[in-house]
């Protein structure tokens, strides 16, 4: 096992870096889809020349196509983003271990929680820069906003849906958020709770394509933003694939807190590959999934200061 030493908190202007390279995630997250409502509002209150310059990243960005860039999360500036939350992170399967598996299968990494949104996903695959990490599963959506989807595109994504997956699979391994959107919207700084009870069908595709699951937990996801929450804007949400909401951080705004995040990777479930994988079979590997993120849990909450009186709900 494999465990990286914490990152210093850093000078002022490293953390300063910080604050601003994971905030431009959180704001593009929040604000991307607000981009054409501002242009028409530009248009109609200040200029069409201040309407047209505000409308051409935007153009721009619909028509590009998206490239992971491991080597801009290498830079300076984004590195910065682990002083700013401490980042660690622990290997229980280490990078070579992960080679080895991949010679004979791909890999869904099942990360869990979601959080308002993967601050330690992202710090993490800075940490990991300027090797490349496996794409993100994310909803189309997503990947169709402009401006959003260049901003992201930067990790590399992936389609979420079921085509999507086996096809990716074939190729590479993959991220997948277990909780997705209903997990977004279970986000609370008071209390960890993962929806995962109902969620198999990433155990069954594993089968269906002989791949691993290897379970990552992200501590710091559900303590450094925060949401409004209401069953209408959960319900819009998961059916557009993407968080209808507001979110904020630090002084109110969408700058994530500073507390302390870490990424621990875990053991494989050991998947058999099944091409028909019955109920009872998926089941079965469910309940080992849940009761290994259930124990990476345990074994580690008390390394974070936010996390060493909470306790695991398992949403059902």
């Amino acid at each position: 096992m494999k465990t990286y030493t914490p990152t210093t908190s850093g000078t002022f202007l490293e953390r300063l870096a910080g604050a601003l390279a994971v905030s431009t995630f959180s704001t593009c997250y929040f604000y991307a889809v607000l981009w054409l409502p501002t242009v028409g509002l530009l248009f109609f209150f200040v200029s069409r020349t201040a309407a047209a310059a505000a409308l051409v990243p935007y153009a721009v960005s619909a028509v590009l196509p998206t490239k992971a860039l491991p080597w801009l999360l290498n830079t300076w500036f984004f590195r910065c983003a682990l002083k700013y939350h401490d980042f660690d992170e622990v290997e229980e399967t280490s990078q070579e271990e992960i080679s080895l598996i991949e010679k004979d299968k791909k890999i869904i990494f099942a990360a869990q929680p979601h959080g308002v949104m993967s601050i330690t996903g992202i710090c993490s695959a800075i940490n990991m820069a300027p090797r490349p990490t496996p794409p993100t599963c994310t909803a189309d959506v997503i990947r169709r906003i402009p401006i959003m989807k260049h901003v992201f595109g930067v990790f590399g994504l992936v389609g979420a849906s079921s085509r999507s997956l086996k096809s990716a699979l074939r190729r590479t391994s993959v991220v997948l958020y277990v909780g997705g959107i209903a997990e977004l919207f279970l986000s609370n700084p008071a209390e960890e709770r993962l929806y995962v009870g109902k969620r198999k069908g990433f155990i069954k595709l594993a089968m269906q394509t002989g791949s691993e699951v290897i379970p990552c937990y992200y501590f710091g996801n559900t303590t450094c933003l925060e949401i409004l929450r209401h069953p209408v804007l959960t319900s819009v949400s998961r059916k557009l694939g993407a968080s209808i909401t507001i979110l904020w951080g630090r002084w109110g705004l969408p700058i994530p807190m500073p507390g302390k995040s870490m990424c621990v990777v875990g053991k494989p479930i050991g998947i058999p590959k099944k091409e028909f994988p019955s109920e009872e079979d998926v089941d079965k590997y469910h309940a080992v999934y849940v009761k290994e993120v259930k124990r990476i849990f345990d074994t580690y909450k008390t390394r974070l200061p936010d996390y060493k009186d909470k306790k695991i709900i398992i949403e059902t």
